[in-house]
């Protein structure tokens, strides 16, 4: 996969760009999920930018679940700033050197301090198997029966909960849960339940951007999903986590 871009460049299996804000990007060149974008435009998901940057502020704590090579994560560590905290989990063995990178090169004079897992956030702590499609490599989900041929590789992982993840930050509020995990959202929130609850204030200034970014038409046609990445925010409301569904109460 090559491209004319003056700011893109590639190297093998890796490549590098130059996203908006002037950082070196590293991307998966056979990945046809974010590299065609990132490589063309420089950025991923506009409109979710958009929303992240307008949510954070300097010195908030913020969650990430489904980090993948970092490019959300970059602007939240940005907006947020070095009196900032991040939490962002990975648990893709492909795409988590490329995080690690892409956050290490960033320097730390105007971001936030970052802690990287290599973890997926469910309900539960523990190992899990993970499907994934190896045209679309940020669309792994957990393993499912039934689940469409084109995910073709399985992975073995490791998986914890939000709640367990935050110990160590005492009673400091989480201002926002930002989750791309591939239908595993509801999971990932029952396992934040000691965290949401004191953000049932309206006081309290907490959101969750929970999005799933459809992916293009594969080469085969077989995906067929070209859409609009679909977005949900919750603002200032509380959160109530049921077995079935996700509700919002004002």
């Amino acid at each position: 996969m090559r491209f004319n871009r003056p700011s893109f460049v590639n190297l093998g299996r890796y490549s590098v760009t130059i996203n908006r804000d002037g950082r070196m990007i590293f991307l998966m060149s056979e990945d046809l999920s974010l590299t065609p974008s990132l490589a063309l435009t420089g950025v991923w998901e506009v409109r979710v930018v958009s929303v992240l940057r307008r949510l954070l502020r300097p010195g908030d704590l913020v969650v990430e679940g489904g980090a993948n090579i970092g490019c959300h994560t970059l602007v939240m560590a940005k907006a947020i700033g070095p009196s900032g905290r991040l939490y962002a989990f990975e648990p893709l063995p492909d795409l988590f050197p490329l995080l690690q990178l892409n956050l290490g090169s960033t320097g730390r004079k105007h971001y936030a301090e970052v802690e990287l897992r290599n973890l997926a956030l469910l309900d539960h702590e523990g190992p899990i198997e993970m499907l994934l499609d190896p045209l679309f490599l940020g669309s792994g989900h957990l393993a499912i029966p039934h689940a469409s041929h084109n995910y073709s590789r399985r992975i073995s992982a490791q998986s914890t909960t939000i709640d367990a993840a935050l110990t160590e930050e005492g009673t400091r509020p989480v201002s926002l849960i930002r989750l791309d995990i591939e239908g595993s959202e509801i999971l990932a929130l029952r396992g934040a339940e000691e965290t949401i609850s004191p953000l049932t204030s309206t006081q309290n200034r907490h959101g969750m951007v929970a999005h799933h970014a459809a992916l293009p038409r594969r080469p085969d046609g077989r995906r067929g999903l070209a859409q609009q990445p679909r977005l949900s925010l919750l603002e200032n409301r509380t959160v109530s986590l049921a077995k079935s569904s996700l509700g919002t109460s004002a």
